[in-house]
């Protein structure tokens, strides 16, 4: 389910990658390695014990704190790791790849934010709202994950 979610911002994602530095086919090459490096940045968090950090981190992008959001240790894992594959995969210099994966991510976050949020009652973006749409019946790592994890706690 979250590559659908994420799928579903692909050509607003590629127009402000082409904004910020990066030319239409590599914009295209970068989107799904960035895609795949906020799911993994996301089940890394979760499985490491951080779904809180990952939930508040949402929760702050959700509420327009985008400077809190940007400042997170896991929104700056997420972009070093994204980034840095962006040059290492697709030989794009670190300061463009930066740039451009910096605009991008709190637009990808914010729709994930949105969608746990829209999962979740009133109390806010929580780990099981992380957890459902992670599986949300799909496959991909963050899937296996979820699975993976709900066994372990029972649901």
């Amino acid at each position: 389910m979250l590559d659908q979610l994420l799928a579903g911002v692909k050509d607003q994602a590629i127009g402000s990658l082409t904004q910020n530095g990066l030319s239409a086919d590599q914009a295209a090459e970068a989107f799904p390695i960035a895609t795949e490096g906020v799911a993994s940045g996301i089940m890394g968090a979760v499985t490491g014990g951080n779904g809180d950090g990952i939930a508040s981190m949402l929760s702050s992008v959700m509420g327009g704190g985008g400077a809190s959001m940007t400042s997170n240790p896991i929104f700056q894992s997420i972009l070093g790791s994204v980034a840095g594959n962006l040059t290492s995969k697709l030989g794009i210099g670190s300061s463009t790849a930066n740039t451009a994966i910096g605009a991008l991510l709190p637009m990808l976050l914010s729709k994930v934010g949105g969608a746990a949020a829209a999962n979740g009652d009133t109390d806010g973006i929580g780990v099981d709202d992380l957890m459902a749409i992670a599986g949300g019946g799909g496959g991909g790592m963050l899937g296996k994950a979820a699975g993976m994890l709900g066994g372990m706690f029972g649901k």
